[in-house]
């Protein structure tokens, strides 16, 4: 595993955690009755979990 592997390796799983953590830190901030800032923060979280896991995979796919 060469630097430019492990560096983007860890710069996703930091972006991932501070999304994580500022998700769980808006919903501490916000009333809980508000279900559609709910439902955004749960899309917008969805959607970087899912760029991330892609993200992951792309370059072993393109490498076979």
């Amino acid at each position: 595993m060469n630097f430019s592997n492990f560096f983007l390796s860890f710069v996703l799983t930091v972006i991932a955690g501070l999304s994580m953590a500022s998700g769980s830190l808006l919903s501490f901030l916000f009333k809980k009755d508000n279900k559609k800032f709910f439902t955004i923060s749960l899309s917008f979280s969805a959607g970087i979990m899912i760029y991330l896991s892609f993200m992951g995979l792309l370059p072993e796919g393109i490498a076979m």
